[in-house]
């Protein structure tokens, strides 16, 4: 198993945990989608990563990538000495190593709430459960600019699309039954998956179809630079082509 494969596996088994009712103090996620790999994404991370700069990338330069409107990001690094970076073993320990990281932010995130008493961003952006492409590349940097020491050190940086990470609503539904989206109708071991088209006869508009047409003259159904798409494509997704009507 290569590396890529390793973390996609990785962040699976996590979304399964909590799909599966298996997270402690979180409710089981009813709508967890399956993640796939993404290129553009993985790209995307490692151009960034490869930068060797400690800090978030600027994600509105990403809308349109591998077809999503908006992209999330998680990034970290840690200090390394002894460690073989040319074994692709130990690669893979040290990204498991990150992800479970940013995972474990669990423990301080209050699904009721949506309140957070420590960092949980990272825990949140990994188990929305609209994400269902991630991309992730690893690189070792020596110094990495931005965290105060010259030492060498890894950089992780992982990609997700939609990114969806909402500080207004819960990351997934919860409930007793499974409410997988009709275009991920498939559950597999609780995630759901099956990537297909929308049936054109679920491809309506919730708002009146003359308030869309309006709204869509005025550009709102512009996918990048328009803090309004968002807003469209949950309520106008016939009128703005997120879906295909009849």
């Amino acid at each position: 198993m290569n590396a890529r494969e390793a973390i996609l596996n990785y962040h699976n088994k996590l979304r399964q945990d909590l799909a599966n009712g298996k997270v402690h103090g979180q409710p089981k996620a009813v709508n967890m989608q399956k993640l796939k790999w993404s290129k553009a994404l993985a790209a995307k991370a490692f151009a960034w990563a490869s930068k060797c700069n400690y800090e978030h990338s600027d994600l509105k330069s990403y809308c349109g990538t591998a077809g999503f409107y908006n992209v999330g990001e998680n990034i970290a690094y840690a200090s390394i000495s002894n460690e073989n970076i040319e074994d692709e073993s130990e690669v893979i320990r040290l990204m498991k190593e990150t992800a479970q990281s940013w995972w474990d932010e669990y423990k301080h995130y209050r699904y009721d709430t949506r309140g957070c008493n420590r960092v949980c961003s990272h825990y949140t952006q990994m188990a929305s459960a609209t994400v269902h492409k991630v991309g992730c590349a690893f690189t070792v940097c020596q110094p990495l600019s931005g965290v105060g020491w010259s030492g060498r050190a890894y950089f992780m940086v992982c990609n997700y699309g939609n990114g969806d990470n909402w500080s207004d609503r819960p990351p997934y539904i919860t409930g007793s039954e499974m409410k997988c989206p009709p275009t991920y109708a498939t559950v597999e071991n609780g995630l759901c998956s099956g990537r297909r088209k929308l049936p054109k006869h679920l491809c309506k508009d919730v708002k009146s179809k003359e308030n869309c047409q309006f709204w869509k003259r005025s550009g709102n159904c512009k996918k990048c630079g328009n803090i309004f798409y968002r807003f469209m494509r949950e309520n106008c997704p016939a009128t703005c082509g997120v879906c295909k009507a009849k």
